[in-house]
């Protein structure tokens, strides 16, 4: 389920990115459920063309595009291919406008879940 590491890129944020992103509505494994709460708009950048998020309480927890579908992942991987979170949707501009089911990770080889009842 890992995609490809991309480089990071970055440009000026869209104006119509939601400031505020929460991830909510699971009981999420292992180290997957660190990412739950609600995360800040990064202003002014874009990962892979996209807008990306800031936890609020744990600033090392983000919300990002890896290129091909959406991660929660600690910001030394901002932008790669890997994460706890996954939202597999590459047509969708933000993960808060997507339908797809989120994936969770627990770490440890323990593989990807479904979570349907996990919102952005």
């Amino acid at each position: 389920m890992r995609a490809t590491a991309t480089a990071e890129r970055y440009t000026a944020c869209p104006p119509d990115a939601v400031p505020v992103l929460r991830i909510e509505g699971s009981d999420l494994p292992g180290d997957a459920a660190s990412y739950a709460g609600s995360y800040r708009l990064v202003g002014g950048k874009l990962v892979n063309g996209r807008a990306a998020w800031q936890h609020t309480v744990d600033s090392d927890r983000r919300i990002a595009y890896s290129g091909t579908h959406w991660l929660g992942q600690p910001e030394s991987d901002h932008g790669k291919g890997v994460g706890a979170l996954s939202l597999i949707d590459s047509a969708c501009t933000s993960p808060d406008l997507s339908s797809a089911t989120w994936e969770a990770n627990a770490g440890g080889g323990a593989g990807w879940t479904t979570q349907p009842a996990l919102r952005g």
